[in-house]
């Protein structure tokens, strides 16, 4: 549960952070938030062999966040 309260802190950082456009503040809020998605989805699914998918996808999704920024 407070990985899911992390995730929903660091996503409102990050929308903040791109209505003021402080791009500092964008940059170290974005790459929190897929770690803290991995974490969250490992943490409740009971059969890990099914999630591996999910936490490859989700893991190439922020290796593509960071280098984008």
């Amino acid at each position: 549960m407070i990985v899911l309260i992390l995730y929903f802190i660091a996503a409102t950082i990050e929308i903040i952070g791109e209505f003021t456009e402080n791009y500092q503040v964008i940059f170290y809020s974005k790459i929190l938030l897929m770690p803290l998605l991995m974490i969250y989805a490992f943490t409740q699914q009971k059969q890990k062999s099914k999630i591996i998918f999910l936490l490859l996808g989700l893991f190439f999704s922020w290796f593509g966040d960071i280098f984008l920024m």
